[in-house]
């Protein structure tokens, strides 16, 4: 009696390159946090996300005509998450930009003065 191989199609290929697929995109989402309202020279925390772990960031504030009024690096946490502590020491709308892995988020605020 002859044997016959069957040639079953397994989806393991599909699913390797779906969990790639998947893998890189997983931080298609990145975001950047800030208080809608700030009073200058009191600290402000800038959350973020979606970064992979361990990831460089460059967060930058630019007022209304563009220009910078401060930038840091910081580094992403394990989850993907970030954070920074600074004083904001100018007046009127800020937009604050975070920068990662060719990912963007950003953020507006209006810092007030000191009452």
């Amino acid at each position: 009696m002859k044997s016959v191989k069957s040639h079953l199609w397994t989806p393991k290929p599909l699913l390797m390159c779906l969990t790639v697929l998947l893998s890189n995109t997983a931080y298609a989402t990145s975001w950047v946090s800030t208080p809608s309202v700030m009073t200058v020279g009191n600290d402000i925390e800038i959350n973020g996300g979606g970064a992979p772990n361990s990831s460089p960031i460059l967060i930058k504030a630019l007022n209304k005509e563009g220009e910078i009024v401060f930038q840091a690096n910081v580094v992403s946490s394990s989850d993907g998450t970030f954070y920074y502590t600074t004083a904001i020491e100018v007046t009127g709308e800020l937009t604050v930009v975070a920068s990662m892995n060719n990912l963007e988020a950003s953020s507006t605020s209006l810092v007030m003065e000191n009452d």
